[in-house]
This record gives C-alpha cells, sequence and structure tokens, in this order.
C-alpha cells in the first residue's frame, strides 16, 4: 500500500535545503547541543522570540512524520527548546506522544492500517477501536504497561 501527501508546512521550514526558520533552528540546535557545540546557544538566542512557535512546529511536524527515528527527533527538538521557554503548555508534547504511540502500533505492519494524524483525529478513537475489533485486533500493544 502507498500513502501519498502533501508535504505539511511545518516539516518543510524544518528540513528545507537552507532553511533559516525558528523550527530548523531550533532542529539544528539539538544536533549542536548533542556535539557539545556552542552554537547550540547561539541558535537559541537567534529564534529566542519565536521559540513557541518553533516548537509548536516540531511538535506538528513529527505527528505527519511516518519514521519513528524522525520522530522522536523532531520531539526531542521540541522537548529541548520547550527546557528554554517557561510558559508553554507541557501537555502538547505528552498528548502528541501518546497519539504517536497508538499510530505506530496501527501502522506496524502485522495491522497495517497507514493513518496519518489527520485521518486519525478525524476518525476518532472509538471508531478506530472499533475496526480493529471488527479485524480481530483487540491486544493492540501501544507501549503501556499492564498494572
Amino acid at each position: 500500500m502507498e500513502y501519498v501527501q502533501r508535504d505539511p508546512d511545518s516539516t518543510v521550514s524544518i528540513f528545507k535545503i537552507g532553511s533559516t526558520s525558528p523550527a530548523s533552528l531550533l532542529f539544528d540546535a539539538l544536533n549542536h547541543f548533542d556535539r557539545r557545540s556552542a552554537k547550540a546557544g547561539e541558535n537559541l538566542r537567534l529564534i529566542s522570540a519565536s521559540l513557541p512557535e518553533a516548537v509548536e512546529a516540531c511538535i506538528d511536524a513529527a505527528g505527519h512524520e511516518f519514521d519513528v527515528s524522525h520522530q522522536r527527533t523532531l520531539l526531542r527538538a521540541a522537548s529541548y527548546g520547550e527546557a528554554f521557554y517557561r510558559n508553554f503548555n507541557h501537555n502538547c508534547i505528552q498528548e502528541r506522544c501518546q497519539n504517536l504511540r497508538v499510530l505506530n502500533a496501527v501502522r506496524d505492519s502485522e495491522i497495517g492500517i497507514p493513518l496519518s494524524i489527520e485521518q486519525y483525529k478525524l476518525l476518532s478513537v472509538p471508531v478506530l477501536v472499533g475496526r480493529l475489533i471488527n479485524a480481530h485486533n483487540i491486544f493492540l500493544h501501544c507501549g503501556y504497561q499492564n498494572t
């Protein structure tokens, strides 16, 4: 099965060659931070006024990404930027992580439902659960521990 969609603006703003958008600079700052480079701080100073928009763009881009490692890196960048912005709604990243756990689980080859984040939102959780039950996939593992 193939899935074709237009790249969302948030993804383009981060990964476009030569991009100097705040989200791209935040993503770059994380790379520099991981390499222990002082350029990470420079990038953060450049985008300090637009840090909330950069964090939101990274969260949005992670939601549209199908590759789990790219999702993690984008969410790490968002979390890194969030650490420098005090008034950010911390539930945004948690909610996106929960949504991605479900999406990645249903996208797995055993289940085989390649939903996008937009389709997931429009479909709603009860409808998705109903479809999983109809397909006899009621024991879907989403990374949660049974306690």
